[in-house]
């Protein structure tokens, strides 16, 4: 796994480099050896953009055509923005890695994990509901 850098208007510590890469790792084994992961930081200037902090984080995985994507913007601190980001990436990985085990189909228990609320809850919210009515 290849783990690239790119900064838009800012600087990033060393601090902040080895959070990232601590949560890039961590989906090291639910993909493939040769991806390519870019990080780009940028922070918005100007009196309409409020120096927001937005990180894009994407994965080129070989053999797919469109690469895993996920963006974030939080205010003032690269830190949440990142941990923002890494939450869409590992929904988006784990999604992945579910439809390919499916065959390109979600499964009905990926569905309902997406929904947070179990199925078995909705069916027994719905029985007692119509008791009362």
């Amino acid at each position: 796994m290849q783990i690239l850098l790119r900064t838009i208007a800012c600087s990033l510590d060393d601090k902040t480099k080895s959070y990232l890469r601590k949560k890039i790792l961590k989906h090291e084994p639910m993909l493939p050896n040769a991806v390519v992961v870019e990080c780009t930081f940028e922070r918005k200037r100007g009196p309409k953009r409020d120096g927001s902090a937005i990180v894009h984080i994407s994965a080129k995985v070989p053999g797919v055509k469109k690469p895993i994507f996920a963006k974030s913007k939080a205010s003032p601190n690269f830190m949440v923005a990142i941990d923002v980001a890494e939450a869409k990436f590992d929904r988006l990985i784990h999604k992945r890695a579910e439809m390919r085990k499916f065959d390109g189909k979600r499964s009905r228990y990926y569905l309902d994990k997406l929904k947070r609320t179990p199925r078995r809850a909705l069916r027994l919210f719905r029985r007692k509901k119509r008791e009362v009515l």
